[in-house]
């Protein structure tokens, strides 16, 4: 197990590396709670021994820090040299899992270790379980379908990977739109948290329309909520370079079975929105009232195996709007023929830009239905919007 020791006294450091190496352990080490926390982020860790008083950041904070951004569970053990009551009381409020005391005995902190691995083996068994349980429950559900309507089946898939909440982030607000057409074609769209400073976001397009697609459309979900998921690690801190993966993993390479992707990265601390297009409508982006508009950029994936994906940049500023959608917009026609644009969809944008994110998103949809066909939709309709907030500048 991989275990990772933030302690200032070298002494102390060294004989608990020593004793974890001994009892087979691999053991990264810090001398502080900042450097604890890099490591943290980059080698992931399951178990975390922390001294309390170190310089810079000390262990209640670097406790605190991995409590409330972690993206995985880690098992945290505190070790003190402070005796009062009221100090255990505290860091076993703010998340620790146990607690050891200065001086220790190499038997005690084998027998604790022992005890958080055995804990953290179970949760990982039981994770293992629920990733079985989720695709047994999607296999159930394509069986039902057969069995039932297949599109209402399509339909609870299709639902159940959308977003549930948006992303937690004091640096904007977001909001969706989402209206499903009778035939359930294969169009998903979520977020993917990365950090305090950063989430990413994305929206695809499967070709065709039923179970088939929407399928496809819930193993992209799958995919893209599982960054550890075989044959390699998905590369969500580069865009162009998730296009790529995805376009090796999808391997149709035929113009009847490929889907439309775009991924992006916002970035609060740059003000930045890094974004890559595999052949799906561009973002919109509304600052101080004018509206850019970005087009698509080909191939789309699963195309063609030599496909070339390129990064693109939006700088934001503070109350600008960004707005991600699907090609169900544009395949809408009214009762006179006409097709829906992106220019059409970036005038009700702007046209709603006075009031708060999620009523003018909800009011830009139905405006859109209202311009065409309601009944006769040939593609779901996805609309994501995320508004900057006032507070926010580059860093």
């Amino acid at each position: 197990m991989k275990v990772l020791v933030a302690e200032d006294d070298r002494a102390t450091l060294g004989r608990i590396s020593a004793l974890l190496q001994s009892w087979g352990h691999e053991c990264l080490t810090a001398s502080d709670g900042a450097a604890a926390w890099r490591l943290l982020q980059e080698h992931r860790p399951s178990l975390v021994i922390t001294d309390w008083v170190m310089p810079d950041v000390d262990g209640l904070t670097l406790l605190k820090q991995i409590r409330e951004q972690s993206l995985q569970p880690v098992y945290v053990i505190f070790l003190t040299g402070k005796e009062s009551m009221s100090h255990l009381v505290e860091a076993m409020e703010a998340g620790a899992d146990d607690f050891i005391r200065k001086p220790f005995h190499s038997d005690e902190l084998r027998v604790r270790v022992r005890a958080g691995a055995r804990i953290m083996e179970q949760q990982q068994q039981l994770e293992k379980a629920n990733e079985e349980l989720a695709m047994a429950y999607l296999q159930l559900h394509v069986a039902n379908g057969r069995m039932r309507s297949e599109l209402q089946a399509a339909a609870e898939i299709q639902d159940a990977f959308l977003p549930s909440a948006p992303p937690l982030t004091e640096h904007a607000n977001f909001a969706w739109y989402h209206k499903t057409c009778e035939a359930h074609s294969g169009d998903t769209f979520n977020f993917v948290p990365l950090d305090q400073d950063r989430v990413g976001v994305y929206v695809a397009s499967f070709s065709g329309h039923g179970v088939g697609s929407t399928l496809m459309s819930a193993q992209l979900s799958l995919t893209m909520s599982r960054p550890s998921g075989e044959p390699g690690p998905l590369p969500v801190e580069e865009p162009a370079e998730v296009a790529r993966w995805l376009n090796e993993r999808f391997r149709y390479f035929d113009r009847l079975r490929y889907f439309t992707f775009l991924y992006g990265i916002l970035d609060f601390r740059k003000m930045t929105f890094c974004y890559t297009s595999a052949a799906h409508p561009g973002p919109i982006l509304i600052s101080r009232g004018r509206a850019r508009v970005r087009k698509l950029t080909p191939p789309a994936v699963g195309i063609r195996e030599d496909a070339q994906f390129r990064n693109q940049l939006l700088h934001l500023h503070p109350g600008d709007r960004l707005f991600l959608y699907n090609s169900g917009f544009f395949e809408m026609e009214n009762f006179l023929g006409d097709t829906f644009t992106e220019e059409t969809l970036a005038e009700l944008l702007v046209q709603e830009t006075t009031d708060p994110l999620d009523d003018g998103l909800r009011r830009a949809g139905e405006r859109a239905l209202e311009w065409g066909k309601a009944d006769d939709l040939k593609r779901d309709l996805c609309l994501i919007g995320v508004e900057i907030s006032s507070g926010s500048e580059p860093a």
